[in-house]
């Protein structure tokens, strides 16, 4: 006999919200997303280039490239300014907007810190003592995306969750999100694991995955494929999971109750634990006995 389920619905995970329908915000989903009721999101907060600008009275020819932000990047600009000339070499003081020093960048060696990453590289012409590249960190959109985990730009942390289902596939879409002073059952938020090696064994929503490494579950809500096929062997895209037991690895992805092994792959673990206390931080907390 086939089983028939029920959409997940907003009294599932939301049990009080403050007067007023001040819990609740309205935002906008970036075009693209295509969210479960209950899921988690992330707000895009910063905009970061991947080269640094060099200044046009630079002598040296080089580039900076692999530019990317860190977990505590700031708004403004950063200056690189080469305090050590050397042939086919030099070193480059990292100056953040408030101009707090950051270290040195050595050309040719990658650079990394808690704001910034970057690779500063050798051109035909070198560097001299004076040259200058900056990196310009705006702000960034303030729209709503599924929560992404290994984000730097704001969005790997928990904003809130969305009230009902919202397709923004090809366009922004207004919606509305829980953001604050909630009580919740925390079982029914959804979380987005995104898979890559998607086999010719398909995964269903109802279905429990099980890593096949850390055995950790979770219940699917929603599929949502990027590109690829499950007949073609080669499926990405994102399983939607509620009533999570653990964080998952990077492991394949079983069903049991299907004899199902290695449906699907991932590269990284959840990181629920840290959300649910950002969650908690802005008031919105599990309610006991939910």
């Amino acid at each position: 006999m086939a089983k028939l389920l029920e959409n997940d619905r907003l009294n599932d995970v939301l049990k009080w919200e403050m007067e007023n329908l001040f819990s609740r915000e309205k935002i906008t989903i970036l075009s693209g997303e295509d969210l479960p009721c209950g899921a988690v999101v992330g707000k895009v907060k910063t905009s970061c280039p991947t080269t640094g600008t060099a200044d046009g009275g630079n002598t040296g020819d080089g580039t900076c490239t692999g530019v990317t932000a860190g977990a505590q990047v700031k708004l403004g600009t950063y200056i690189l300014t080469c305090i050590a000339a050397a042939g086919n070499a030099g070193t480059f003081e990292v100056r953040d907007p408030d101009d707090i020093t950051l270290g040195q960048a050595t050309v040719a060696v990658a650079y990394t810190s808690e704001q910034i990453d970057l690779t500063l590289n050798d051109g035909a012409a070198d560097f001299i003592v004076g040259d200058i590249f900056t990196i310009a960190v705006t702000a960034g959109s303030l729209k709503m995306v599924r929560i992404a985990f290994a984000a730097v730009d704001g969005s790997e942390d928990a904003h809130g969750f969305v009230i009902d289902d919202y397709d923004a596939s090809l366009a922004d879409l207004l919606a509305v999100a829980i953001i604050r002073d909630a009580l919740i059952n925390p079982d029914y938020l959804a979380w987005p694991m995104e898979f890559t090696s998607g086999g010719t064994d398909v995964p269903a929503v109802g279905d429990i995955v099980v890593g096949a490494t850390s055995s950790d579950t979770g219940e699917i809500v929603k599929i949502t494929l990027s590109s690829g096929s499950w007949a073609g062997g080669d499926a990405v895209g994102t399983l939607w999971l509620r009533k999570v037991s653990g964080e998952f690895q990077a492991e394949n992805l079983d069903i049991d109750a299907r004899s199902i092994t290695n449906f699907a792959a991932i590269a990284a673990a959840l990181k629920t634990v840290d959300n649910l206390a950002v969650l908690a931080a802005a008031g919105i907390i599990e309610r006991e006995g939910a």
